[in-house]
Order: C-alpha cells, then structure tokens, then sequence
C-alpha cells in the first residue's frame, strides 16, 4: 500500500502545486500605471508611453519576461518621439491566463484584438524581443501593409536553446507537464537569478509563482517556439519590408549563428551584433541596441 499512496502522492503533485498558487488579484492589478482591455482572451495588461500625437511603436515580450523588459527601450522611443504600445501576453505580467493552445494563431488572434480595442491602425515601427520576435514576425507577414519598419531582437523563430530542462518538458508529454508544474517554477527562478538583482527579476520571479503561468510557458515552447519563422521571413524579403535583427554575441539561447540562417531567408535584413550582450540585451544593453536602431530609422529616411 505504500507504494500505491506513493504513486497518488506524485500523480496529485502537479495539481497540489497550481492550487497553492495565487491567481492575479485586484490588488496587484492596482499598483500599475497601466490599463486593462477586456478581451475574448481576458483582461489584458497594457500601457501607452510618450506623446499622443508621435508616430506609434509597438513592443512584444518575450516567453517569461513582462512588458517591463522593454523599460529603458522605452526610454528611448519615447525621448525620439514615438507613442510606444507595451502590452503584456497571456498568463504574463499582469494579464489572465487564456483558455487554448498558444499557438501562433492564438498570439495573433490575441494581439489583434488589442489593436483593434485600442483603435490601432497603422503601426509605424514593431519590435519584438525573443517569442515576441516570432509574433512580430508573424503578425507583420500577415499584414506587411500595417507595419512601417521591423525590428526583431534575439528573436526565435530559426534557432534557438532552450537548455535540458525545458527541452525535456517540451517534449515529454505527462512527465513533461508534470516537471514544468512541480518543478519549472524553480529551474526558472534560478536561471532568473543568474541576471543579477533588479526590478525586472523580481517581476518574473513573482510570475512562476502565480497560477497558470507554468502551463502557459510550456504550452508556448510546444506550439509558438516550435513554429519556424522561414516562410514569414521569405515573405518579408518579398515584400521588401524594412527589418532590422539584432543579436546578442554572448547569447546562449538565440546563438549569434542565427545571423546566417536570417541573411539566407530574409536577404534585405539589416542586421546588428551587440557585443557582451546576452539573451537579455533589450533591458541591459538598451543605449547599444537603441543607436543601432536610430541607424537603421535613419538610413531609411
């Protein structure tokens, strides 16, 4: 019999976990500066930056890092001029877990109704960062005629490392979910930790704590991560559409081998290497990404 209870004690394990952790609360949705549209997906986390009249950027986050990652970029957009839309996918930051697979579908589904809610028509510069990069990606391929410019930085969508664990997790079904909802939270909290201490590490550390997020970043490595960004890109390059990709040299998860694979789907690309950079270069190398940025805006002009 002890092996039996053993056995429901493993089997419960994942399901014990996610009921002990918290779902969002009115009070944390609170404490933001920013506004919530009511959506199919459920409430979504969102913020306007910098003057109402300026041209409009919009910035898309990565698998496991809130719109915050992109807080000194924003910086710099807004000091240029830009009207900056940040917005915090589902199950991320301060936006519900969503019923469904996250598909590519499902990010772009969900991103629409957004610019829809937020009477968003034309979209003058888009930047995606990591997972973003692939629905920046993807969302510009489906409407090459909305966006101005592109610019993708340590974006998946060709290559990319996910490290041991989580490639087990993505693809290991059962004993796949079980270890991301019993033990994922850990693993990242760790690998969050080796950043150094800041505001942006506690946002995600605070995440891996709250209900649905595990299931939403493993659902995400299966499907979105999982999608290649070659056909998208090809139809870029067609379309002649201004993209800029920006890699970190130090970066482990998106290698800078990734240049090559970009230069032979999408010819027309800009592309800029950040030196020192890791897979975090929007939040910590901001200055270095920002000017290769306002170069390539500027040599479109």
């Amino acid at each position: 019999m002890g092996w039996l209870l053993a056995l429901l004690v493993l089997a419960g394990a994942p399901f014990i976990a996610e009921a002990l952790r918290r779902p969002l609360s009115d009070t944390a949705r609170a404490q933001t500066d920013g506004q919530f549209a009511t959506l199919r997906h459920g409430r979504t986390h969102f913020r306007w930056h910098g003057p109402s009249d300026g041209p409009i950027a919009l910035c898309i986050h990565g698998l496991t890092t809130p719109m915050q990652v992109y807080g000194p970029l924003i910086d710099h957009l807004t000091a240029a001029g830009y009207r900056t839309l940040a917005y915090d996918l589902p199950a991320r930051g301060l936006s519900d877990p969503a019923p469904g697979l996250q598909t590519e579908s499902f990010f772009l589904r969900h991103l629409n109704a957004l610019l829809t809610d937020q009477a968003v028509g034309k979209i003058d510069l888009v930047l995606g960062y990591s997972m973003g990069g692939s629905i920046a990606t993807s969302f510009a391929a489906q409407s090459p005629d909305r966006v101005g410019a592109l610019v993708l930085l340590a974006s998946t969508g060709l290559l990319h490392d996910g490290g041991a664990p989580a490639t087990f997790m993505r693809n290991t079904p059962v004993l796949g979910d079980w270890a991301m909802i019993t033990m994922g939270g850990a693993l990242m909290r760790r690998d969050f930790a080796r950043g150094g201490e800041t505001e942006l590490l506690a946002l995600q550390q605070g995440q891996t704590r709250r209900r649905g997020f595990l299931s939403a970043v493993l659902s995400s490595q299966r499907q979105m991560l999982a999608a290649s960004m070659v056909g998208h890109l090809r139809a870029l390059d067609a379309a002649r559409l201004p993209t800029l990709a920006i890699w970190g040299i130090e970066d482990t998860v998106i290698p800078i081998s990734n240049v090559g694979r970009m230069a032979e789907f999408h010819r027309s690309a800009h592309q800029a290497s950040i030196p020192g950079a890791t897979h975090a270069l929007p939040h910590s190398h901001a200055p270095a990404v920002w000017d290769e940025i306002k170069t390539f805006l500027k040599d479109r002009t």
